[in-house]
């Protein structure tokens, strides 16, 4: 599971980990995370008008940071890995798994009207793992959320793990 949220297996969720989620040009965290040399694709997504083109997403996540244009961070990024034991289950029900974390963020008080979930490929045999990133402006142009977000994360990852029978 993690979420990068238990020491030794990822990074573990202090205030500069917290702060480095959060992003000040999202096309560049779009370009990382659908990296065609991480083997990457979107698991899931809301609010964007597709999920291949780079370019695309980039425009859909900069038209929606438009609607507040003082806002300087304009993006949440955080990752959520998984223990090698569960490459198998995640290859079935990724989709599922990762809908289930978005759910329980929700259920919380963090609601995010645009976002993109990809799958990095490249440490499938150490660390698998997902990139979700969040625009952090809602579609009424309000400032979403982030208040103890990391905790929240670490929470829904354990949430996961448990519902799941994760690693």
């Amino acid at each position: 599971y993690q979420c990068a949220s238990i020491p030794g297996r990822g990074q573990v969720y202090g205030k500069t980990a917290i702060e480095n989620w959060i992003r000040k040009n999202p096309g560049k965290t779009i370009d990382y995370i659908l990296n065609p040399k991480k083997r990457a694709h979107v698991v899931i997504a809301r609010g964007v008008s597709g999920l291949t083109d780079i370019s695309i997403l980039t425009e859909d996540f900069n038209h929606q940071c438009a609607l507040h244009p003082s806002l300087k961070m304009k993006a949440v990024h955080i990752p959520i890995s998984f223990h090698v034991n569960d490459t198998a289950m995640l290859e079935v029900h990724a989709e599922e798994i990762i809908g289930d974390w978005i759910r329980h963020m929700e259920r919380h008080g963090y609601r995010f009207d645009q976002f993109i979930v990809g799958r990095h490929h490249d440490k499938d045999d150490k660390n698998p793992h997902f990139h979700f990133l969040a625009n952090v402006v809602l579609d009424e142009g309000t400032r979403a959320n982030l208040a103890n977000i990391g905790k929240a994360a670490k929470e829904a990852s354990i949430s996961v793990t448990e519902q799941w029978g994760l690693t």
